[in-house]
């Protein structure tokens, strides 16, 4: 939300801004692919049968991070 709020080539002296940017880009781009992963990766325990160590809230919560960012990422833009 933020990077659609910012205006593009917009020039600031500010170290900070320009950090804050990093982070939310790596977060925009790379946080899908790692959800991804990861899901996967519960997937393939939960099929193997095997436990994955993970408390159940935080499977719920990776499962409805990557839902939130399937709708943001696909459905939203549309």
């Amino acid at each position: 939300m933020f990077i659609r709020a910012t205006k593009i080539g917009e020039v600031s002296n500010d170290l900070l801004f320009s950090f804050s940017s990093v982070i939310v880009i790596l977060g925009w781009f790379v946080a899908p692919i790692l959800t991804v992963i990861e899901n996967i990766y519960l997937f393939w325990l939960f099929i193997k049968k095997q436990e994955s160590g993970l408390p159940a809230w935080r499977i719920v919560a990776t499962l409805l991070f990557f839902i939130a960012q399937i709708f943001v990422h696909f459905i939203m833009p549309a």
